[in-house]
């Protein structure tokens, strides 16, 4: 999909970690003639400063739909553009949190789109992204939750021992 996106859209992609693909990845990458747009960062050990350069989060994942490389990135703002898989479309909602490809045809698409938000429309579905992480998986929310299943379980369990 990245090959696909005419010079003049000036995207690049950066690949954060290492791995038994790696070099076929690179290889690919010379092959298509995408050398000065695709950088491979390699394994790292603090993705933050990586996030907060980008734009989007990228993920063709055939089987990780909510992963932490996921949350990191929407926590930061960073609108994923991810495949349909495990999961996701209880974290990303299509077309105002992010993008959900549900194929390798319909990613490419997605990035088209993507790239062609506004500035306005790119804030707007960041902002979205931030709000879900915030709302649904921060420290606060996630024991708060927590608090109340407890709570719902010791009242239940009180009302079986009667």
């Amino acid at each position: 999909a990245f090959a696909a996106l005419p010079a003049e859209a000036q995207a690049q992609l950066t690949v954060l970690g290492d791995g038994q693909c790696r070099a076929a990845l690179e290889e690919q990458t010379v092959r298509l003639g995408l050398s000065g747009r695709v950088k491979f960062a390699g394994a790292v050990e603090d993705v933050f400063p990586f996030l907060w350069k980008a734009d989007f989060y990228l993920s063709t994942s055939v089987s990780e739909g909510m992963s932490n490389a996921l949350l990191e990135a929407m926590s930061c703002g960073v609108i994923p553009i991810i495949t349909d898989v495990s999961g996701a479309s209880d974290i990303v909602e299509h077309e105002r949190s992010g993008f959900l490809a549900r194929s390798h045809l319909e990613y490419g698409g997605l990035l088209f789109r993507a790239l062609d938000l506004s500035e306005a429309e790119r804030d707007a579905m960041a902002r979205r992204a931030v709000q879900t992480i915030v709302a649904r998986f921060s420290m606060e929310s996630v024991a708060t939750r927590q608090m109340r299943l407890y709570a719902t379980l010791m009242h239940t369990g009180t009302q079986t021992a009667r």
